[in-house]
């Protein structure tokens, strides 16, 4: 049987890769990726219904820092962001790897992850956005000091893009510190980007959950749903 899931090392950080299942009886065949945050977790369900697309796990090496876009001393903890060095590393080195080693479209390479996760994905969206053409945010942690102002000062976003964002309705619930403002201030997220969308063929697909908790198994179910409304099955 061949083996669709593979796992290595690439430049100290863990890599894997789930192959689509027609991968090796379609030589002539390129597909859609989508690099996730965290490693493989928001896909390892998909190993017997997954649609056509390469899924790509990386690991990170410190996400409080590599996720994060600027140095913040909050009342949960300190940060010393670098994500621009971490979104150069991926975009500059581990994409055009990528591209080599794998059959992969490059016009449509997608970018996800859930919390830090998503915040740096979202980081990719205002500041690297002619690298990812897809968009799967799973509860970026948006209580993050100064990333809505980082929004509103951010040009327009005059590529196509297509944006599946998810946020769960009771994830700041009996939180009084910073992080109490992660729904409100996802759903002004929401609004200030949907604004800054310019391309007629852009689209912003928000949901919610009013039971949603900060939790991995939100994250998952929402990432399946969200490569099925993009890629199918």
């Amino acid at each position: 049987m061949i083996n669709r899931n593979i796992k290595f090392i690439w430049n100290e950080r863990e890599v894997s890769i789930l192959l689509p299942k027609n991968y090796f009886s379609a030589p002539n065949q390129r597909f859609p990726a989508v690099i996730t945050q965290d490693g493989d977790y928001l896909f390892k369900r998909y190993r017997v219904t997954q649609p056509d697309v390469i899924f790509i796990g990386l690991s990170p090496l410190d996400r409080d820092t590599e996720y994060t876009p600027w140095d913040a001393e909050t009342d949960v903890g300190n940060y010393t962001g670098k994500a621009d060095a971490y979104l150069q590393m991926l975009t500059q080195d581990f994409i055009p790897f990528l591209i080599e080693s794998y059959r992969i479209d490059e016009n449509d390479i997608g970018i996800s992850g859930g919390s830090f996760g998503a915040l740096v994905s979202l980081y990719a969206l205002l500041n690297y956005g002619d690298y990812f053409k897809r968009y799967i945010l799973l509860s970026p942690s948006l209580w993050y000091p100064d990333f809505l102002d980082h929004i509103k000062h951010s040009p327009d976003i005059l590529d196509e893009k297509h944006i599946f964002w998810y946020v769960g309705g009771a994830e700041a619930l009996g939180r009084t510190n910073i992080m109490g403002t992660m729904v409100p201030n996802n759903k002004k997220a929401v609004s200030l980007i949907n604004e800054k969308l310019s391309h007629p063929e852009s689209q912003l697909i928000f949901m919610t959950n009013d039971d949603g908790l900060h939790r991995h198994r939100f994250f998952i179910r929402h990432f399946i749903q969200a490569a099925a409304v993009y890629y199918g099955k």
